[in-house]
């Protein structure tokens, strides 16, 4: 046709070596760099994510020391058949079932609403309960165990990591 085979396979070779370079830029500068910036927005968010963690008929320990499970969630975000578990330390927990709940937001604090349910609580050994027809159940100072305060490895640009490398390398020799 026209085409010698030496110039189809140079215009694959060439073609092949601008993917390549591109794919390098791509996954040393460009991927790092989008990955940090989307992660800084949920570290610096103010945002309640309390209430889109719960997912219904599965046990919830994405804030950190309290475990939550509900039976099922309406579509107005009302969770049904609750069950918490709040570790106070090692020795002390709560433990608080509820046949209905929902989040709202009093004042910048996540609150969980709590109807006809019951609190035990064991504390020094000691065991209480006692049942409630309505009561609040405070996150004010729980930390969520999915948010990253660091850099993951793959947000840091290549140039850091050879950085990195190089300065462990030499420290290791000396």
């Amino acid at each position: 046709f026209g085409i010698h085979k030496i110039e189809i396979i140079n215009f694959v070779f060439k073609f092949s070596l601008v993917l390549m370079f591109v794919q390098l830029i791509l996954s040393s500068l460009i991927v790092p760099t989008s990955q940090d910036l989307a992660r800084s927005f949920l570290r610096n968010s103010e945002v309640n994510f309390y209430e889109n963690f719960i997912k219904p008929k599965r046990f919830n320990d994405t804030i950190r020391n309290i475990t939550i499970y509900s039976e099922k969630k309406d579509e107005e975000g009302n969770l049904y058949n609750l069950y918490l578990k709040k570790d106070i330390d090692k020795d002390n927990f709560q433990i608080t079932y509820a046949k209905k709940g929902f989040f709202k937001e009093i004042n910048d604090m996540p609150i969980l609403v709590l109807f006809d349910g019951e609190t035990i609580t064991g504390k020094n050994n000691k065991i209480t309960n006692f049942s409630f027809l309505k009561s609040d159940f405070l996150i004010d100072n729980a930390e969520a165990n999915s948010f990253v305060t660091q850099k993951k490895t793959q947000e840091l640009s290549s140039y850091n990591l050879l950085k990195c490398a190089k300065f462990l390398l030499s420290s290791k020799q000396d």
